[in-house]
């Protein structure tokens, strides 16, 4: 999800959920994933927007750092909230 929040910086939020991924050790995996591939790639996103990012859709085993960052670059792409190049 990504929403105008005007201001001058970005937020992001993570849900990683219980029901998908039973242990916390898996959750926080997860999140740790998910903080570092938007960090890397955060010149990119449009200020003034506040960013959230649920995890429901991947895969226990399967999910890496670039499987998550070509997700995200790819759903802001659709929404419009990255810089153009």
């Amino acid at each position: 999800f990504f929403r105008n929040n005007q201001l001058d910086g970005s937020g992001l939020g993570l849900t990683v959920a219980k029901k998908r991924f039973k242990l916390s050790v898996q959750r926080h995996y997860i999140q740790r994933l998910l903080r570092e591939a938007y960090r890397l790639n955060k010149v990119r996103f449009l200020p003034g927007y506040d960013i959230v990012l649920s995890a429901h859709r991947f895969k226990k085993g399967e999910t890496t750092l670039s499987k998550l960052q070509q997700e995200i670059l790819s759903l802001a792409q659709k929404a419009g909230v990255l810089k153009e190049s």
